[in-house]
């Protein structure tokens, strides 16, 4: 059962046919819960694109910073004493930012900065670098395309990271293909700090042939793509007239043997392409033909986001059901239904009984997010 008095995050009610206030990141720093997204209050109380309350179920703090845009990610400072947020937003206030640093209190640090010429959608902590992804060519003026690492404490770019991912996965090379930004979406950390693996929209990363995931291994010094680790997981053009890229969410499991990525995108008619799907990497694949270890379709619905627990592999999105290979928006062998949120079996990827159902499923669950306090998630819809 979902715990009762989470507060709820709302905003003005949109045209029909477009997603509603949603939330979109969640993390947990120190005793509270740090909640982004597209929603303008907060309990009823105004609260705009960024909030924070005593975890599990509130209250909210009255802490309230004037952000002007949609906040897509937050994740904690390295030693836990404050969290970045980065997205749409371009100030706070009168300060002009793409990434703000908050401390723990809610004060903003204005001795941070990160100039940027696009969204950032993803961010990730290794040791005294802060790496970025999202769809900027430029960071503090420099040529840097999707990604790039800035100073931890100041934001200042650095040189840690340089690898430019170039290349749309569909637009310019079929036509009538959806365009989208070009760039990454999601940056997960091993938990060992060896390796990261990003998704997004892009067919090179430094010059190598990736195809919306690279690995990249990180040292002290740099962080460089591993020549040695490519899948063609990703290269289906899948419903091209709807998605440019379908890559989503990456998470690592807790012991670091293997990631699971969700994914979009809607396969054709009679096949097993690898969109709509959550797919699990072990760690120990190498080579520049990594198979996944399994993968678990939706039937053709979209899943956004990925977590992982000892437990289990959670996912959510737009999904009517999970195990269903052979559906084309209907339920075909070996469906279970799992409306917009579901649990999955790490060694195999088979759904578990946990089935608590989102009603109405909405766009979907955007974020799934799992702490020492319980799976957390956030969609664009008011019931679990």
């Amino acid at each position: 059962m979902p715990l009762a008095n989470t507060p709820n995050f709302t905003g003005p009610t949109p045209p029909d046919g477009v997603a509603g206030p949603t939330v979109k990141a969640i993390v947990q720093v120190g005793n509270r819960m740090v909640v982004g997204g597209s929603f303008t209050a907060a309990n009823s109380v105004a609260h705009k694109y960024l909030a924070t309350f005593v975890a599990p179920a509130g209250p909210v703090d009255a802490f309230a910073p004037q952000l002007n845009n949609v906040v897509d990610v937050v994740t904690p400072t390295a030693g836990g004493t404050g969290y970045y947020a980065a997205g749409l937003f371009t100030t706070v206030g009168s300060f002009g930012t793409r990434v703000a640093l908050f401390t723990t209190t809610g004060a903003l640090v204005t001795s941070f900065r990160v100039t940027a010429n696009g969204e950032i959608r993803a961010l990730a902590i290794n040791g005294t670098h802060l790496l970025i992804g999202g769809t900027f060519t430029t960071v503090d003026g420099a040529a840097r395309n999707g990604l790039a690492s800035v100073n931890a404490a100041t934001g200042a770019l650095d040189s840690y990271l340089t690898v430019p991912l170039l290349g749309h996965h569909n637009f310019g090379r079929l036509d009538d293909a959806a365009e989208a930004g070009v760039g990454a979406v999601s940056i997960a950390i091993s938990p060992d700090h060896s390796r990261a693996i990003v998704d997004g929209n892009f067919t090179t990363a430094a010059g190598f042939s990736r195809d919306q995931i690279v690995n990249i291994r990180l040292t002290s010094s740099s962080a460089t793509v591993d020549p040695n680790w490519a899948t063609p997981a990703y290269t289906r053009n899948c419903q091209y007239k709807a998605y440019d890229s379908f890559v989503r969410s990456v998470a690592w499991s807790p012991d670091g043997s293997y990631f699971v990525v969700a994914a979009t995108g809607g396969y054709k008619s009679g096949s097993l392409e690898d969109c709509d799907s959550a797919t699990r990497f072990n760690a120990s694949s190498t080579g520049t033909n990594v198979q996944p270890a399994w993968i678990d379709w939706t039937g053709t619905d979209s899943l956004y986001s990925v977590a992982v627990t000892t437990a289990a592999v959670y996912v959510g999105g737009h999904n009517r059901w999970l195990n269903n290979p052979y559906g084309q928006d209907n339920p075909k062998a070996g469906a279970v239904p799992r409306p917009g949120l579901g649990a999955l079996e790490p060694a195999n990827g088979v759904p578990l009984a946990w089935n608590p159902g989102r009603n109405p499923r909405g766009h979907g669950a955007e974020i799934v997010y799992a702490s020492p306090t319980g799976i957390w998630v956030g969609s664009d819809t008011n019931y679990i």
